[in-house]
């Protein structure tokens, strides 16, 4: 009887976990893809000018669609913007226009507007 009343042992503990597997090496062909994909992500990224205040740079990608800013033209001028807009944008088809806009102001007659690219105009 004494013997039934005896404790029993503890059960061993469970085995350990597996070690996690060694991820597998990257192949020299795939380390040249990442850095080749690296680089033409980084060129992508700085030839891409637009930078979202209305003013659109060809970004290298010839694309034809998209229309290039003349140098300077005195009808091409916007009071908020200057002399650097598309042939298409003018003080009275601005879209992002600042306070105090004058819509009827031109590059002979800024009305007190913008004088960015005057600088590089030689027609005024």
């Amino acid at each position: 009887a004494l013997a039934a009343h005896q404790q029993q042992p503890p059960p061993p503990p469970p085995p350990p976990a597996p070690a996690p597997a060694p991820a597998p090496a990257i192949a020299p062909a795939q380390t040249e893809l990442l850095t080749a994909l690296a680089a033409i992500l980084a060129n992508n990224n700085s030839n891409n000018g637009n930078n979202n205040n209305g003013n659109t740079r060809a970004n290298g990608n010839n694309n034809q669609n998209q229309q290039r800013r003349p140098r300077c033209h005195p009808d091409h001028y916007c009071w908020t913007h200057g002399f650097y807009v598309r042939p298409d944008h003018n003080s009275s088809t601005c879209n992002n226009r600042n306070d105090g806009h004058q819509p009827t102001a031109t590059g002979r007659d800024r009305q007190g507007g913008s004088e960015r690219g005057l600088d590089k105009c030689r027609e005024l």
